[in-house]
């Protein structure tokens, strides 16, 4: 039977080099459950569609992920033409994602979106026809597979944002609408309902 240790004994030959290999192993694992255990977190969540109208009347766009919201306007509203779903987004943040903010303004009745903190401030403060709805949905903060970046273009005519992740729709408007100018890159989408996994650090802009 062995002895416990007293107060003074000397423990045993190779004892604490055993103790440091064990806590090695014990930290190795738990940075490996990590590793494993934040993209299984993370892609649990299924993206969603953003489903787009066209306005005939306005010549402008409307987009939401809510069906809610899309069955409204598809009953209601004869104006606007569904064109469906145009790109994916999360509906609660990820490790990889931030929200996407969108205001209502009032003086043309359409609907600005934005992923930046600085622009989002600078609208609230300073465009008081501009109505704060709050985050939308979610959408990465950066490029990477299965994401597109979404082109931002302001229509000088209407004064009001249109987007679009399809360089070829992009490329369009740019050659046949001189009223729609590039504002460039606005966010990154999501092109598929179930995205790889970025767990890189956020940056805020």
């Amino acid at each position: 039977m062995h002895r416990e240790l007293q107060r003074g004994d000397r423990a045993p030959r190779g004892w604490a080099k055993g103790l440091g290999a064990a806590r090695r192993a014990l930290a190795l694992a738990v940075l490996a459950l990590a590793a494993w255990l934040v993209p299984a977190l993370a892609s649990a969540q299924t993206a969603v569609p953003v489903y787009r109208f066209f306005n005939i009347q306005t010549g402008t766009h409307f987009y939401t992920t809510s069906t809610n919201e899309r069955d409204i306007v598809l009953s209601r509203w004869p104006q606007f033409l569904y064109e469906g779903p145009v790109f994916y987004a999360y509906l609660t943040a990820t490790a990889d994602t931030r929200p996407v903010y969108r205001f209502f303004d009032t003086a043309t009745g359409t609907h600005f979106y934005t992923q930046s903190d600085a622009e989002r401030d600078q609208f609230i403060a300073t465009q008081k026809s501009y109505i704060f709805e709050g985050p939308v949905y979610y959408a990465p903060y950066g490029a990477g597979a299965d994401r597109a970046a979404l082109y931002r273009f302001y229509n000088t005519r209407t004064y009001s944002r249109f987007y679009t992740d399809n360089p070829a729709e992009r490329d369009q408007v740019l050659q046949l609408y001189p009223w729609f100018q590039l504002e460039g890159i606005g966010y990154y989408v999501f092109t598929s309902m179930t995205p790889n996994i970025d767990v890189s650090p956020i940056i805020t802009t």
